[in-house]
């Protein structure tokens, strides 16, 4: 508590200090949000406990100078302090910048989006499993009429789960495409393709031998167990790549994306190999249609007072016989409802059936729980 006392009034200055400077043209804000979540888990084969929490506090600071810009969010959730997006910008013209600190890889839509704005409480199984996050790097981003384009260097892992460690870090090298031949009001098409070879990071020790892990949730902040999880070790390299489909037509929309991933490992062992996809489909009972976001490549968010429905399917492999690497396969349905109230305030209530195979923690069971989360954000 102690130190949210003390970085929030930082912040807080800092805003202010920009906002008054405007004989130099420096603009600057205020920003945060809290989540308040609760699950109600059903009696299944392994009992889970309900219960509820804040499963996220941001507090932040961003910036503008001329073609210069910059954000500082600070998380402060489950009695942590982390550090979220990070990062200066260079803004060569409206449409093509460039960054370096720490954010997301542009790699899964979902993950490249804020949790806020995501049509599901989750991410989902797929993209937790898949999908790099937030790392610290050096980003191009541009975009067209037509296309949206990045690419970038990134280290593996994210820096400050790493400062006792005696080997040396990986890295990777990950780029996204998109061709949108349709974005009207009316309608919607977006396909596009992302890909990222890595290099693991060495063990805390310094050996060798370096180390991936897969895996994922229920999707629940109330319980955070991988009843899925691939640990694949002796590796060399890593390779993702994920193909990815958006459209929408008046209040219909659909998003899909199928990830490939193979780990190539040392000694003549057998390269690891996963996938997993999941596709979605929304639809506004209130609400005047879907629209795109051209500088991001994505739906944009329904505006205040719609209601949006919602239904996802996933599928999330991670055994490899021939590598007797047995992760588990994970399939889950999760069905939404979305009210986007107030600017700033979000409703959210999501029932998920998930279905494990026998590789999984505990064996083959199901699971059903019902999840409900209040989003509010603060903007100044």
């Amino acid at each position: 508590m102690k130190k949210i006392t003390f970085v929030f009034p930082v912040l807080l200055s800092a805003a202010l200090a920009l906002g008054q400077t405007r004989t130099e043209k420096l603009e600057g804000s205020v920003n945060g949000r809290v989540y308040f979540d609760g699950t109600a888990f059903f009696k299944d084969k392994t009992h889970l406990g309900s219960g509820a929490t804040i499963s996220d506090i941001r507090l932040g600071v961003s910036g503008k100078y001329e073609n210069f810009s910059g954000k500082i969010d600070i998380g402060f959730a489950k009695k942590t302090i982390s550090l979220k997006d990070v990062f200066i910008q260079y803004n060569f013209r409206s449409n093509s910048y460039a960054r370096i600190g720490h954010f997301a890889e542009p790699f899964g839509l979902d993950y490249m989006e804020s949790s806020g704005n995501i049509r599901f409480i989750n991410a989902g199984c797929v993209t937790e499993a898949f999908a790099p996050g937030r790392k610290l790097g050096l980003e191009y981003i541009g975009w067209s009429k037509n296309f949206w384009y990045a690419g970038g260097l990134f280290g593996d892992t994210h820096f400050d789960q790493r400062l006792d460690y005696k080997g040396n870090d990986g890295y990777a090298l990950t780029a996204r495409g998109v061709y949108n031949p349709c974005r009207s009001e009316e309608h919607v098409l977006h396909i596009g393709a992302a890909a990222s070879f890595r290099t693991p990071d060495a063990t805390k020790e310094g050996v060798a031998g370096r180390a991936v892990s897969y895996g994922a949730n229920l999707g629940s902040m109330v319980n955070s167990t991988k009843f899925v999880n691939a640990d694949i070790t002796d590796v060399n390299h890593t390779f993702k790549v994920t193909g990815e489909f958006i459209g929408a037509m008046g209040r219909f929309s659909l998003q899909g994306e199928y990830f490939y991933v193979q780990a190539d490992r040392k000694h003549d062992l057998k390269t690891y190999k996963a996938w997993g996809t999941y596709g979605q489909m929304g639809f506004l009972a209130i609400g005047n249609g879907y629209e795109y976001a051209t500088s991001w490549a994505r739906l944009e968010l329904p505006e205040p007072g719609s209601l949006e429905f919602a239904v996802r399917y996933s599928c999330l492999d991670l055994n490899d016989k021939e590598t007797e690497i047995l992760g588990g396969q994970q399939q889950q349905f999760t069905f939404g409802c979305n009210y986007y109230w107030k600017k700033f305030i979000r409703l959210r209530l999501n029932y998920n059936f998930a279905h494990l195979d026998k590789y999984a923690l505990n064996g083959k069971e199901n699971f059903h729980f019902i999840s409900a989360r209040i989003q509010v954000f603060l903007n100044s």
